[in-house]
């Protein structure tokens, strides 16, 4: 009995805020794509370590919050095919920190400490990125 009672508390949403955290996780999983096909354009040359790494963390952070949502809702987020184009690194800067910001609310409104983790690890990953991204 504990078991169970343990595994529903450890992947469960708060039920006030289910829905509000729900499109937080989208359109987190969105932005995490967005910038993952922006950094795949140019992560191709093997000799570039840092566009490399950046497309590296990028597909981390995706899968990550795609577990994140599948733990939770019992389904993969499923995308749409509209991608948004990047006009220069600023714009592109501002989306992470956006995603951030965005990671961070949720981080407050999940019960399950690994999921906490795993959203700190896509934060801490952003950052890294975009350390990486203003040198290249």
């Amino acid at each position: 009995m504990f078991y169970n009672f343990y595994k529903v508390y450890r992947n469960s949403l708060p039920l006030d805020d289910t829905s509000y955290l729900k499109k937080i996780l989208e359109e987190s999983i969105v932005i995490q794509n967005n910038l993952l096909t922006y950094f795949s354009k140019f992560g191709n040359d093997k000799n570039n370590k840092s566009y490399n790494q950046i497309l590296k963390s990028s597909r981390t952070n995706y899968r990550l919050l795609q577990v994140i949502y599948s733990n939770l809702f019992d389904k993969e987020y499923m995308l749409d095919l509209k991608l948004k184009n990047y006009r220069d690194k600023e714009s592109v800067i501002l989306d992470i920190i956006n995603l951030s910001e965005k990671l961070r609310k949720l981080l407050y409104g999940l019960n399950s400490q690994t999921h906490k983790y795993m959203l700190f690890d896509v934060i801490t990953n952003n950052i890294n990125v975009i350390f990486l991204f203003i040198f290249v």
